[in-house]
């Protein structure tokens, strides 16, 4: 094992981010063109025959434990800081919030123009509220999706950012330590008693436990620790591995023990990929890699925009399906979420990180 300086610059760490990201939202892709193939009523769709057996809805495993792995990464150093949680919350919304706000209103208009219930989505009032407010509103099936269904996972996102904020108000050791024992305390209530007491249900979802599994990637990443290269690898195909594991002994059905059938190798793979040497800052694929990393939250954010549109044209041109329409939707989000980024995501981001400089600096006067 090496050990590297807990100060060292590391290139790496970009890098690996960004892959994983990438890999994470394409997972996600991935997982439902395969569904689309198996149950969206095309003309002539055939089914797509995955011979990996992964279960690629676990690139939301990663994303969490990435989560995790950046955000102590980045406060590290600011904990029991006067008044950086208040800034950590208000960047993090600037981050993440506008732009789901933006596919969640287009989702909204798009199912209201088109007076179709897309995907059983329930257009009223409470669930339109309670998803722009990240708050889970139980559905007439008991499940807590938001009324973009693809926004459940920020649901934990933003419940994460708050409950680090609070951890940031304490020293290190303390606030790492009240946030490990509530995410815990919460995870092993809802893995022992399965309740079914609505909003309970949700945030006592052993899933939250991924987040703390990105936390100590990082610490160990912090910490200088470097695994060899045949190690690295034998990780991340154990992780994946596992993930085939979980299909082929159907426990991936069981919400409550995610955490083993996905976190578990998550983890794995995410830890094969950053407690690595670094990669080289001036190689060819190195932007490549940042570009798909930045690319990623739109990819994640507009590709069920993509495949319906897709759908649709697909069904108007009789084309047939199967491997053929997979390749051709996998290739248009891409390219879908590529253009998302430069003319939405990145100015958008732009415009609100403006806005609170001005906000700021105003205050600063004022005061």
């Amino acid at each position: 094992m090496e050990r590297l300086a807990p100060n060292e610059t590391n290139q790496k760490f970009v890098a690996s981010l960004q892959a994983l990201r990438f890999l994470a939202a394409s997972m996600v892709l991935i997982s439902h063109l395969l569904i689309e193939t198996r149950a969206h009523p095309l003309r002539g769709m055939i089914a797509v025959y995955d011979p990996t057996k992964i279960k690629w809805a676990t690139g939301v495993d990663i994303f969490f434990i990435i989560s995790g792995f950046i955000i102590y990464y980045l406060t590290k150093d600011k904990f029991g800081v006067p008044g950086f949680a208040k800034s950590f919350i208000k960047n993090r919304f600037v981050r993440v919030v506008p732009l789901y706000w933006v596919y969640l209103t287009l989702f909204i208009i798009v199912a209201l123009v088109s007076k179709s219930s897309i995907n059983g989505t329930d257009i009223s009032l409470m669930r339109v509220v309670s998803s722009y407010l990240f708050l889970p509103w139980p559905r007439s099936d008991g499940t807590f999706y938001p009324v973009f269904e693809i926004g459940w996972t920020l649901n934990f996102e933003i419940m994460f950012y708050f409950v680090f904020s609070a951890a940031l108000l304490f020293s290190k050791k303390a606030g790492l330590t009240l946030l490990s024992a509530a995410f815990i305390m919460l995870a092993m209530f809802g893995l022992l008693t399965r309740t079914s007491i609505p909003f309970l249900m949700f945030y006592t979802r052993p899933i939250i436990i991924e987040f703390l599994f990105g936390i100590l990637i990082a610490h160990f990443y912090v910490k200088g620790i470097r695994l060899p290269a045949l190690v690295r690898i034998t990780m991340v195909a154990a992780g994946f591995i596992a993930l085939t594991w979980a299909v082929a002994h159907s426990i991936q059905s069981d919400i409550h023990l995610r955490p083993f059938w996905g976190g578990i190798p998550a983890a794995l793979i995410v830890s094969g990929v950053v407690l690595g040497p670094d990669i080289r800052g001036d190689a060819w694929y190195t932007n490549l890699i940042v570009i798909g990393g930045n690319v990623s939250y739109s990819l994640y954010l507009t590709h069920m925009f993509s495949l319906r549109l897709l759908s649709i044209i697909w069904e108007k041109l009789a084309l047939p399906g199967g491997l053929l329409y997979f390749g051709v939707s996998f290739t248009v989000a891409m390219f879908g979420a590529y253009v998302a980024y430069r003319i939405v995501e990145q100015p958008l981001l732009a415009l609100m990180r403006r806005g609170v400089r001005r906000k700021s600096a105003t205050a600063a006067v004022t005061v």
